[in-house]
C-alpha cells in the first residue's frame, strides 16, 4: 500500500497549503487513484481538488517521464484538453513507495459508459451529440497528425524529475528512445543491444522493431512458443507445429529486414514521398472510449487521458477510423455512414493528406 501520510506531506509541500482529505477513487491491479482536497489559498490558479495516480504495478522510469512530457507538449502546442500535471515521481525510491503523478481533475464522463454492450449503458447520446463527438475526435487526431518532429521515439523533458517548473510554457521537450511498452513486453527488455531509437526514418524504426524480434526469437524460444500457444488457444483446430512456426517466423523476419535495408529509409523515388517518409507526428496508442471524457449532454470532448504509450511515429500510423463508429448497430447503417463521412470530412479540412495512386505517386496537393 502507498504511504498516504507521505503523499499528503508531498502535496502540502508542493502546493504550500493544507491537504484537507485523501479520498480513494479507484483501486486496480496496475493503478490506484486518490482525490486530494486542498485548503484555499490566495493563488487563483490553485484548484480545490487534485487527482493522484499511483502506479501499483511498477512502470519503467522513462515511461512515466515520457507520459508527463507528452502531456506538457500537448497542453502547450495543441488545444486538446488534457489534465495539467503539477508534479510527479518516476523513481520508485521515494517516501510514498510507488511511482505517481499528481494532476488536475478533468470534467466529463468516459465514452465507454455509453458503449457498454454487456450491461445497460449509463447514458445515451442522441445523433447530434454523436456528431459533435465525431467532429471533436477528428480534431484531436488532426492536431496530433500536424505535430511535426524530425525523429521517431518518445517525448521527454530537458530537465526530468520533481524539480521541474510546473508552468508548461517553460518546459522544453525532445525526442528520445521509445517508451512504448510494445518494445519491452515480456523478456524483451532484458535483451542486450535492444534497438529503442530514436530513429531518423520509418525504415529504421521498422528495422529496429524487426531486429529486436529476431533477437528475442533466438534467445527466448520457449517464451515465444508460449506466446504462440496462448495466441491460438488450447485445442486449436490448426494443430500448430510450434517449431515450424518459429522457423517460418524467423525466415519472414529476415526477409523483412532485407526489405528495410533495400528501402534505405525511403518510401519511393518521388520527392514528395521521400519527405513523407521522414515526416513524423504524435501517436496516441490508447485513444479508446475509456480514455475519452465527454459532456454527456452535448457529446463534446472534455478531456483525453491515457498518454502513457504515446510516441512520435510515422504519420500513416496516426489516423484511423475508431471501432466505436460501429454504433448504433446494423439497424441504423445510415447513421454510421453519416458519422463516418463526418469524421473524414473533418479530417480532410484539418489535415493536408492526399491520396496515393497505385504507382505510389501523390495526387496533386503539396504536403506543406
Amino acid at each position: 500500500m502507498p504511504d498516504l501520510r507521505a503523499l499528503r506531506e508531498a502535496a502540502q509541500e508542493f502546493f504550500e497549503t493544507d491537504v484537507l482529505s485523501v479520498k480513494p477513487l479507484k483501486h486496480g491491479d496496475q493503478i490506484s487513484m486518490y482525490a486530494l482536497a486542498l485548503d484555499t489559498t490566495p493563488d487563483p490558479d490553485l484548484p480545490s481538488e487534485v487527482v493522484v495516480r499511483i502506479f501499483t504495478k511498477p512502470r519503467m522510469q522513462q515511461s512515466v517521464d515520457s507520459e508527463v512530457a507528452t502531456i506538457s507538449y500537448v497542453s502547450v502546442h495543441t488545444s486538446i484538453p488534457v489534465a495539467r500535471v503539477f508534479f510527479h515521481e518516476s523513481n520508485l525510491d521515494n517516501p510514498i513507495g510507488f511511482q505517481y503523478i499528481v494532476q488536475e481533475k478533468l470534467q466529463g464522463e468516459p465514452l465507454q459508459k455509453a458503449l457498454d454492450e454487456e450491461d445497460e449503458p449509463e447514458y445515451e447520446l442522441g445523433f447530434d451529440s454523436w456528431y459533435n463527438l465525431v467532429s471533436d475526435y477528428a480534431d484531436v487526431v488532426s492536431q496530433l497528425w500536424r505535430a511535426r518532429f524530425d525523429r521517431i521515439g518518445s517525448l521527454y523533458e530537458t530537465s526530468l524529475g520533481n524539480d521541474q517548473d510546473s508552468e508548461y510554457s517553460d518546459i522544453e521537450t525532445y525526442v528520445g528512445p521509445t517508451a512504448e511498452t510494445w518494445f519491452y513486453r515480456g523478456s524483451r527488455r532484458s535483451l542486450q543491444h535492444l534497438d529503442v531509437g530514436p530513429w531518423e526514418s520509418s525504415s529504421d524504426w521498422l528495422a529496429g522493431l524487426i531486429s529486436n524480434e529476431m533477437r528475442y526469437l533466438r534467445s527466448h524460444p520457449k517464451e515465444l512458443e508460449k506466446e504462440l500457444e496462448e495466441e491460438l488457444g488450447e485445442g486449436d483446430p490448426l494443430d500448430l507445429d510450434v517449431d515450424f512456426a518459429l522457423d517460418e517466423g524467423e525466415d519472414r523476419l529476415r526477409r523483412l529486414i532485407s526489405l528495410c535495408d533495400l528501402g534505405s529509409g525511403e518510401l519511393g523515388p518521388d520527392e514528395a514521398l521521400t519527405r513523407l517518409s521522414r515526416t513524423f507526428g504524435l501517436f496516441h496508442a490508447h485513444l479508446l472510449p475509456y480514455n475519452i471524457l465527454i459532456d454527456t449532454r452535448t457529446g463534446h470532448i472534455k478531456g483525453i487521458t491515457g498518454w502513457e504509450d504515446a510516441s512520435v511515429t510515422p504519420i500513416w500510423r496516426i489516423a484511423s477510423v475508431p471501432y466505436w463508429l460501429e454504433w448504433p448497430g446494423p439497424e441504423s447503417e445510415w447513421s454510421r455512414i453519416d458519422l463516418g463521412e463526418t469524421l473524414n470530412d473533418s479530417k480532410a479540412r484539418d489535415v493536408p493528406w492526399t491520396p496515393v495512386d497505385e504507382n505510389g505517386r501523390r495526387n496533386g496537393v503539396s504536403e506543406e
